[in-house]
């Protein structure tokens, strides 16, 4: 059974859209065979369980990855829905009221170019992602390319005495996260009150526990 906010305990949220690890993948591998034109299968993530054998020195391809992830606390929020039946969206799945948080999330993304095109397909990185049209492609997922790719970085890798050529490119995209949290409304409190006064007798203790809202028909 899941904890709640009655409950106690770790809570874990009931839904979610935040994205990470493979789901990310496949969604940066998209933007950056869109905008280059390079196939699917040679766009890949840098990091991988079983990594497939690295092209040879005379392919075009493209590695990429997470070089950063950063939170923006400046802009989270959170809103609880207390409506009972609730009219929020999505509804209260029990009537006992709900929380959603709003998280902003900024990820630095690596994308690393090999093969005697890499400083044209970085190229086209930056300037095809300049178009409207082609940062669209981000909005389904609630993501939005915020800082296009600056300066390409030439670097040079020798592996089995082969030499690559490889320019390295970074950008940004922002995810806004939305989370479902099964924090109730409050029915009852029992609370200890202080006040500043001069004689020191600033401690009230409620007798009983209070309700929030009196009975019906006070």
């Amino acid at each position: 059974m899941t904890n709640t906010s009655a409950t106690g305990g770790f809570i874990q949220p009931l839904d979610t859209s935040l994205v990470e690890d493979d789901a990310l993948d496949a969604i940066l591998q998209g933007f950056i065979v869109g905008a280059t034109g390079l196939p699917t299968t040679l766009v890949r993530p840098i990091w991988q369980f079983i990594p497939p054998p690295m092209p040879d020195n005379l392919t075009d391809w493209c590695a990429f990855g997470i070089h950063d992830e950063e939170a923006d606390p400046l802009v989270d929020a959170w809103q609880h829905f207390a409506d009972v039946p609730s009219v929020a969206d999505p509804p209260d799945p029990t009537g006992d009221g709900y929380t959603i948080s709003w998280e902003t999330i900024v990820y630095t993304i690596l994308a690393s170019f090999y093969g005697p095109n890499s400083r044209l397909n970085g190229t086209r990185l930056r300037h095809w992602s300049a178009v409207a049209q082609n940062r669209v492609y981000f909005w389904p997922h609630h993501m939005q390319l915020v800082e296009n790719v600056g300066a390409l970085r030439a670097m040079t890798e020798v592996v089995k005495q082969q030499t690559y050529r490889r320019q390295d490119a970074l950008f940004k995209v922002r995810t806004r996260v939305a989370s479902v949290w099964p924090i109730e409304n409050l029915q009852q409190v029992k609370a200890t009150i202080r006040t500043e006064r001069p004689d020191g007798q600033g401690l009230v203790t409620p007798p009983s526990v209070y309700p929030l809202e009196p009975p019906l028909g006070e």
